[in-house]
């Protein structure tokens, strides 16, 4: 089925410095860096690698110590658009959730129009993005792609830790080995309904690395029945299962 793809360009100014642009915005800059130092112990260093960049957003670094993943996260939380939604993160993910739990609450209270008119702009893109889907698919979950980085790789068939939020990506031929990237790909079919993000069908300016899929994970481990790649050239022939 034909469809026609959209694009959109974010409009909020806290979903841009969540998302896409850290340092374009100086009043959330500066207001973060500020309750940063005094709710924490963190002073922000914008130096590349350091310990203490952590006022970067979700495309610049999406790690557990980017502030702009947990602001992402909570802002999904709070849209509301998926019944029961999982609230706490795991293991190094969660460390970094409660060190930023007080800061977010002081931008959500600081700035209550803003905050609220994020959450209108994220549940607008969820739900344009979903509808292209079904619209364009007859299917209930689609094919997607992850990189898992060395944390996640080190558990290899073992049940694997699931961020709340985690990118994916519909190019089975993602396997760069770059930084905590481990080169080792996973294959999973991913329900619609657990879709944030998706470029192919709403491209946001800006935010469109690798065909990028944001994707909510329900549970704290991925499911057992994905397929692991080996090899970093991607082959049908090269997948096995995890249950193997």
């Amino acid at each position: 089925m034909e469809y026609l793809k959209g694009v959109y360009e974010l409009e909020t100014e806290l979903l841009k410095f969540a998302l896409i642009d850290s340092y374009g915005s100086d009043k959330f800059f500066d207001f973060t860096k500020k309750s940063l130092k005094k709710r924490t112990w963190l002073t922000h260093n914008s130096t590349s690698g350091s310990n203490t960049n952590v006022l970067t957003d979700y495309k610049r670094a999406s790690g557990p110590q980017s502030f702009g993943r947990h602001l992402l996260t909570q802002l999904l939380i709070d849209s509301k658009t998926i019944p029961s939604i999982r609230t706490q993160e795991i293991e190094e993910a969660e460390k970094w959730q409660t060190e930023y739990s007080d800061v977010i609450k002081d931008i959500r209270n600081t700035f209550p129009k803003e905050y609220e008119e994020a959450l209108t702009e994220l549940k607008k893109i969820i739900r344009d993005t979903r509808n292209r889907i079904k619209s364009a698919k007859n299917v209930n979950s689609l094919t997607l792609y992850r990189n898992l980085t060395l944390f996640e790789v080190k558990y290899d068939c073992a049940p694997v830790p699931a961020n709340i939020i985690s990118s994916y990506t519909n190019d089975r031929r993602v396997h760069y080995k770059l930084n905590d990237w481990s080169g080792t790909v996973i294959k999973r079919e991913i329900p619609i309904d657990q879709i944030i993000t998706h470029a192919e069908y709403l491209e946001i300016v800006g935010f469109m690395e690798e065909a990028e899929v944001l994707v909510y994970n329900p549970k704290h481990k991925l499911p057992k029945d994905f397929k692991v790649i080996k090899k970093s050239i991607v082959d049908e022939e090269d997948e096995t299962s995890s249950e193997e």
